[in-house]
């Protein structure tokens, strides 16, 4: 979703108590299991075997993102001394991959994401996914001719309608759906712990804000180990052929024309102020 769920991945991994990677996308098992639980004739809600099911479903992730991580890491981690496994995996929190467990959602103004997106979008050699749409396709030959194309014409990066409107209608309904999980987390309506992290607080006040992710996973802030370039705020200057492109926020209304504005607030002006941006 290009919300910063990458460099929280690389800063919560810096802690030695904390071993996490992404993406393992567990989500597509989890919707396997509903349909399965909603399936009118399946054996399985016949006899009531669910919760066996469930149980066995949710040792096998932990074992497997154990497993995982020992290969990945296994000259700079100690798992003696790891307390807490994570998967950062850019989905909506819903369905819960394991119950009662520990999540960090991080949320991003959706125009800033919308940008950030079309940069990643258009930052691939091949042309195979963008031969079905004839904007999209010319707007990548102009990034791979000019990386620098759309900071020079940054007018033209969000003029195709049907991808603004396809990526902001699919962020609205990601960012409603886990601030919905997240209210009722704090309501103690649902098991799971849930923390809510914008992504410009990460910026802006990072030392407390990376506390508080420490804090809720109950580890020590101060064992953090040092931090690098991809794991403190920003980049000196813009990489447009980079994964970790620029790391900032506001950068928006230099892309965005009436246009474009219109288009996504035609499809995600309610979940952006629902979720506390300003308009």
């Amino acid at each position: 979703m290009k919300s910063g769920t990458t460099w929280l991945e690389r800063l919560m991994d810096k802690h030695p108590r904390i071993s996490v990677s992404g993406e393992f996308h567990w989500e597509f098992m989890d919707r396997g299991l509903e349909k399965m639980a909603n399936t009118r004739h399946g054996l399985l809600t016949y006899f009531q075997h669910l919760d066996d099911l469930r149980d066995g479903y949710e040792a096998l992730v932990r074992r497997h993102i154990l497993a995982v991580e020992k290969v990945r890491k296994a000259e700079t981690k100690d798992f003696d001394q790891v307390v807490w496994l994570g998967d950062r995996t850019p989905e909506q929190v819903l369905p819960f991959t394991l119950r009662k467990a520990h999540y960090i959602i991080i949320m991003r103004d959706g125009r800033d994401t919308l940008v950030s997106a079309a940069y990643h979008m258009l930052n691939q050699q091949s042309k195979r996914p963008f031969l079905d749409n004839p904007e999209l396709l010319a707007l990548h030959a102009k990034f791979v001719e000019n990386p620098h194309y759309f900071d020079e014409n940054p007018e033209e990066l969000l003029s195709c309608e049907s991808f603004v409107r396809g990526f902001s209608w699919n962020w609205a309904q990601a960012v409603e759906s886990n601030f919905e999980q997240f209210q009722k987390a704090q309501r103690d309506e649902i098991p799971e712990n849930i923390h809510l992290l914008k992504y410009e607080s990460l910026l802006d006040d990072f030392q407390a804000s990376k506390d508080v992710l420490f804090r809720f996973l109950d580890v020590d802030p101060a064992e953090c180990l040092p931090l690098d370039d991809l794991t403190t705020p920003g980049f000196p200057k813009a990489r447009p052929t980079a994964f970790e492109r620029r790391g900032a926020a506001g950068e928006w209304p230099k892309y965005f024309n009436d246009e474009s504005v219109r288009w996504f607030g035609e499809e995600a002006y309610q979940a952006l102020v629902k979720v506390g941006y300003e308009w």
